[in-house]
C-alpha cells in the first residue's frame, strides 16, 4: 500500500499552562509517524526552544480515531506506553496524543486519511504475528 504523503499541522495554544504554544507536524512513514514539533512562549513569541522530533513505531501505537462532534473534531491517538510521549507537552495522562483540528474539510480528510492509514498498519501487523505464531 502506498504511504499517504500528507501532512498534518497542529497548534496546542495552552502549554506549560497558557505560557507557551506548541506548533509542529505530524506525517507517516514506512514504519510509523512521525511527529516534529517547537514550543514558544506565548507572552512575546521571542523564545523559542529547538525542533523535537518523535518517532512512533505502529507496533507502539493501539489505535488511531477522529473524533467528530458539531463543535470540535479530534485526532485521537492511543499508545500503548507512557514512555515513548513522556517528554511531549501536549500529551495527556491517558496514553494519547489529542490533535485538535480545524473546521476545515482538508484538514479533517487529512486526519481521516492519517487515522485510515494507521489502523491499517496495525492490523497489518496484527495479522502477520498471527500468521507467524502458527
Amino acid at each position: 500500500m502506498i504511504i499517504p504523503d500528507d501532512i498534518l499541522n497542529f497548534t496546542f495554544k495552552d502549554v506549560y499552562h497558557g505560557l507557551a504554544e506548541c506548533n509542529g507536524i505530524l506525517y507517516l512513514n514506512e514504519n510509523g509517524i512521525v511527529i516534529e514539533y517547537f514550543v514558544k512562549d506565548s507572552i512575546v513569541g521571542f523564545i523559542k526552544s529547538e525542533v523535537k522530533k518523535i518517532y512512533l513505531e505502529y507496533t507502539d501505537i493501539v489505535t488511531a480515531t477522529l473524533k467528530k462532534s458539531f463543535f470540535s473534531k479530534k485526532l485521537l491517538i492511543k499508545i500503548k506506553s507512557l514512555h515513548k510521549i513522556h517528554s511531549i507537552p501536549f500529551a495527556s495522562e491517558n496514553n494519547e496524543l489529542v490533535f485538535s483540528l480545524k473546521n476545515n474539510k482538508d484538514v479533517i480528510l487529512t486526519a481521516e486519511t492519517i487515522s485510515s492509514f494507521i489502523n491499517y498498519k496495525i492490523s497489518e501487523n496484527k495479522l502477520y504475528n498471527v500468521e507467524n505464531n502458527f
